[in-house]
């Protein structure tokens, strides 16, 4: 994306507030993020304010054709915090439509349990 691997870490490591993430530190150097981002909510039911799970079926493929403004493709997304795309510029709508287009690349999908 155009950031150095130390570049990425000065920018984790100055503003963790900013991107919502904590930063644990590993003996090998690297600040990886600490947290993953949650998937959707469960669609099994709750007691309030319904008693039935959702009707609507989750799809947990990414769109193929999406490229991102920084020409990214979904794939390129796999195992990186897609949060962290807003510190690069992305508005709210780009994330929005990188998260629905890039479900399963951005850890979107809900759980199988």
């Amino acid at each position: 994306l155009g950031l150095t691997m130390p570049e990425v870490d000065e920018l984790l490591e100055k503003c963790p507030e900013a991107c919502g993430e904590c930063l644990a530190k590993v003996p090998n150097g690297n600040n990886p993020l600490k947290n993953k981002p949650t998937p959707l909510p469960s669609t099994k039911p709750t007691k309030h304010p319904t008693t039935e799970p959702s009707a609507h079926v989750f799809s947990c493929d990414d769109d193929v054709n999406y490229i991102s403004k920084l020409g990214v493709a979904c794939i390129d997304h796999s195992g990186i915090n897609c949060n962290a795309m807003a510190l690069l510029g992305f508005t709210d709508e780009e994330m929005d439509d990188l998260f629905s287009k890039c479900r399963k690349s951005c850890g979107k999908c809900p759980s199988s349990n």
